[in-house]
């Protein structure tokens, strides 16, 4: 049974691993994750992994003498890992891994922005950014997700859309991502944060049995 805190838990963690991934932590943030150790709030009390997961990322932050120089060092990684000078190291674009070409705004990208339009969620960019990157999608995960308090627990509607977003969005290519993430970060930090996206969306489509369809990657 999928409870209406644990919809709010993984809004949560979704909220804060979106942010994660546009742009890299702000001095504030991390000395917010130094004070605040979020593993009590994880919202999968089976997966004891991920509490540890985040009890040790919290140890590790708390730890550290100098936050300024770890903020300019994460800066640094974000840009490397995810915008790069041509290709990033992890691409976080869901076409580049199902277009036989690696493109941009390919037809996956596409059907997912038709998905989040008649799902009535409208995303307003300041650049022009593909709506398959994975802070946006995770954002997007949040605000279904608070739909879940918001519109009732038993809207079938928005269950559905949570579903069939996780089904033929997400779980195609995410996982392939969040591996390559874990091999080519050089810090627990992001390493952590892609460890616990793989965690969430994992648990969270175990809860709405979402499967996780065979699909060609190109990446």
């Amino acid at each position: 049974m999928f409870t209406l805190d644990q919809s709010q838990g993984v809004a949560l963690f979704a909220r804060l691993f979106s942010s994660l991934y546009i742009n890299p932590p702000t001095l504030e943030l991390l000395q917010e994750l130094t004070q605040q150790n979020f593993a009590d709030q994880w919202p999968f009390d089976q997966d004891q992994q991920s509490r540890a997961t985040l009890n040790h990322w919290h140890a590790t932050l708390a730890q550290e003498d100098n936050l300024s120089a770890l903020q300019k060092k994460l800066t640094q990684e974000h840009l490397h890992l995810f915008i790069g000078v041509g290709m990033p190291q992890v691409p976080l674009w869901g076409s580049v891994y199902l277009d036989a070409e690696n493109l941009l705004m390919g037809p996956s990208c596409q059907a997912l922005e038709k998905f989040l339009a008649q799902a009535d969620l409208m995303c307003t960019l300041k650049v022009r950014e593909p709506l398959d990157h994975l802070g946006l999608i995770l954002a997007a995960l949040a605000v279904f997700l608070e739909r879940i308090r918001k519109d009732g627990h038993q809207n079938q509607d928005v269950l559905l859309t949570i579903k069939n977003f996780l089904e033929l969005h997400i779980n195609p290519w995410v996982y392939r991502c969040l591996a390559l993430q874990e091999q080519q970060a050089s810090s627990f930090f992001y390493q952590a944060v892609g460890q616990l996206t793989h965690s969430l969306l994992l648990n969270l489509s175990q809860v709405f049995n979402a499967q996780k369809i065979k699909t060609q990657l190109y990446y």
